[in-house]
């Protein structure tokens, strides 16, 4: 006989499913974002260390006023004008700035030392609108303006030209005084035709004028800055180099 079929109770097993965890969105370390802001602090730190040390270049010399007639009207006007408001030394540094572009186009171009420069309002109407003399130590310059440009049709224009000449004199090197004439001539119409975008110019058949300058410079890219390092080294002529560019310069006139 057959044996009856066990039913076995049937078993049944459940599988709970794990919850799932919510992915954590990803976040840098702490030490990883602290590094990236160090990053960046030090790139603005070079940058404005770098604006600070360009600035400094240009403006590295102090600028004082004496005023001969400071009780006047003139000597009053001229302090409202110019010296309460901080403009004479930022008519100077802007022309220097401009000056120096020309004569030292880079890094290699030694510059003459300049620390110091007084600028004197006399109490006379000098023959030369400008005058410019050395100090007692080395980097001291003393500039002697006679106050005729207050009477011009536009006082702040007329005091910016002054000054243009005085800071190319300030910055060549001394030599020849034609050459050096020159030279001061020139700077001073470049940083006028800079700062107004006209000049007055003038040219002549002499070897040693603006217009020689300015030839040179448009034939020869540098050579403002070239000669004043001439001069520098004591120089003493005008060289078969320029000879033969003085004698294109004439020929240029002619034509």
């Amino acid at each position: 006989m057959d044996s009856p079929l066990l039913i076995h109770p049937s078993t049944t097993i459940e599988i709970q499913a794990k919850p799932e965890i919510a992915a954590k969105p990803e976040t840098s370390p702490p030490f990883l974002i602290g590094q990236i802001l160090i990053r960046i602090a030090l790139v603005f730190a070079i940058a404005a260390a770098c604006i600070v040390a360009n600035h400094t270049t240009s403006n590295s010399f102090e600028v004082s006023v004496v005023n001969a007639v400071a009780n006047t009207p003139t000597g009053r006007r001229f302090h409202l004008m110019f010296v309460s408001n901080g403009k004479i030394s930022q008519f100077l540094y802007s022309s220097n700035k401009i000056i120096e572009q020309v004569i030292y186009p880079t890094g290699s171009f030694p510059r003459k030392p300049i620390n110091h420069i007084t600028i004197h309002l006399s109490g006379q109407n000098l023959t030369d609108m400008v005058a410019v003399h050395t100090g007692f130590k080395p980097g001291e310059f003393s500039v002697v303006l006679g106050h005729g440009f207050l009477s011009s049709e536009n006082p702040a224009i007329a005091f910016r030209i002054v000054l243009h000449r005085a800071m190319a004199s300030v910055r060549v090197w001394d030599g020849p005084e034609e050459v050096v004439s020159a030279m001061v001539e020139y700077l001073a119409m470049q940083a006028t035709l800079k700062t107004f975008g006209t000049i007055d110019a003038r040219l002549d058949g002499s070897c040693w004028s603006p217009g020689f300058l300015r030839y040179s410079e448009s034939i020869e890219n540098g050579f403002v800055a070239r000669l004043n390092q001439q001069l520098r080294d004591r120089y003493t002529g005008l060289g078969l180099l320029n000879r033969s560019m003085c004698e294109a310069y004439k020929a240029s006139l002619t034509t």
